[in-house]
């Protein structure tokens, strides 16, 4: 079962201040500042186009485009991939992603891409996302070690680990494309360079 993941994205951002948090900041607080205040910089209107329960049909102008009302600032890279219970064990299935879309509670899914179908941007974009969640689990562990206890440990992770909206697209057994919102998904794991398994709080559908 092919599906499509998208990322949103803005396009021209610069990512020069992801690439030099690590290693600059003098305490891991501050380090997740710095990740908030990037989010709040460069996401708040991304952020603002995915929220809520859909796109208005008349700012949307197709996958890989830009809304006009925004300057043509945002697009969304692609990814096609296969989509796999955590164990990887079975493929999820229309019928599978419906009934978690039905069901409105969270889980959790494995994602395999084929790099070469990937868009760049989404493969810098899930760069940066596992690279900031990675470095925010680090930072919590550290903080254990030097003394913080774990709980304290644990609601730092819980307040800072970098969630994203993902769109997610595929052909319903009619043969007619339906798309949903991936709400408040993070990097799970990263298994391989082209598998990751993602947490996602709940499935919104785009009408």
């Amino acid at each position: 079962m092919r599906f499509e993941l998208f990322l949103p994205y803005i396009k021209g951002a610069s990512i020069d201040m992801k690439d030099n948090l690590n290693g600059y900041y003098k305490t891991h607080q501050d380090y997740a500042d710095a990740l908030v205040t990037e989010d709040t910089m460069n996401g708040t209107t991304v952020h603002n186009i995915m929220a809520g329960g859909g796109f208005r049909s008349n700012n949307y102008y197709g996958f890989g485009h830009q809304y006009k009302e925004i300057d043509e600032k945002i697009a969304f890279a692609k990814a096609p991939c296969l989509l796999m219970t955590p164990d990887a064990r079975f493929d999820e299935t229309v019928d599978s992603m419906i009934d978690k879309f039905a069901s409105q509670k969270e889980f959790l899914v494995t994602a395999h891409f084929n790099t070469e179908d990937m868009d760049a941007e989404f493969e810098e974009e899930l760069r940066q996302w596992a690279k900031e969640t990675l470095n925010i689990l680090v930072a919590g562990r550290e903080m254990v070690k030097k003394g913080a206890s774990r709980a304290d440990g644990d609601m730092f992770v819980e307040k800072n680990i970098p969630r994203r909206d993902m769109r997610l697209s595929f052909l319903n057994k009619s043969g007619s494309m339906v798309n949903f919102i991936l709400r408040e998904c993070e990097v799970e794991k990263k298994i391989a360079k082209n598998r990751y398994i993602f947490y996602v709080k709940r499935m919104d559908m785009l009408r």
